[in-house]
């Protein structure tokens, strides 16, 4: 009677460890759990590039500029003050290399002023400041004017004229000068006339 009590026993307790030491770890129900998907890092946010501002041309400042000017003795290309409203530009047929002699006032000065530069103007071709940036203009050495007697700045406009009547006026002074138009060796005479002679025409 005692040893098949024993027996029995024996084999209730080998089951239960076989079933315990099972390394099976599907739980109850058959169902094996998905592992959780890792959260997806968010895209990062573009940035955006920087705006650049277009850089500012430089300004001619007062260089003289080309135009058709006319006077009553000849036509064609005249040198005229710098922008869009312009004056023909003058020499002064007494002046020596980068010197003004129009210079007093009442006689020459209020009626002929000094055409000047910009304190940031540079020589360019034939134009430089006679005595440095912020001087009166110089046109192969020549200083160059402008004359009250042409009135207002005239509109500079595409296939346009600008008018002078200043061109060959003297002026009561010691040296007794003229005043000539500034134009440039290409300067077209009008019909039956000659060409312009150099600075002074």
């Amino acid at each position: 009677m005692k040893r098949p009590l024993f027996a029995l026993m024996f084999g209730t307790s080998v089951a239960l460890i076989a079933c315990g030491g099972s390394t099976n770890n599907t739980p109850i129900g058959g169902t094996t759990p998905t592992p959780a998907s890792p959260t997806p890092v968010g895209s990062p946010t573009p940035v955006a590039s920087p705006t650049m501002s277009p850089t500012p041309l430089a300004s001619p400042g007062s260089l003289p500029q080309q135009a058709n000017v006319v006077d009553g003795s000849s036509t064609g290309l005249g040198w005229v003050t710098q922008g869009s409203s312009v004056l023909p530009l003058y020499t002064y047929s007494t002046d020596p290399p980068n010197t003004a002699t129009c210079t007093s006032v009442g006689s020459c000065i209020q009626a002929w002023p000094a055409y000047m530069s910009t304190p940031t103007d540079v020589a360019q071709g034939n134009f430089a400041p006679c005595n440095g940036p912020g001087t009166q203009w110089c046109y192969n050495t020549h200083p160059v004017y402008t004359f009250v007697g042409d009135g207002s700045p005239q509109p500079l406009t595409p296939g346009g004229t600008i008018t002078a009547v200043g061109n060959g006026a003297p002026v009561p002074s010691t040296t007794n000068g003229t005043f000539f138009l500034a134009r440039p060796g290409t300067a077209t005479p009008a019909p039956g006339r000659t060409p312009c002679p150099g600075y002074y025409c």
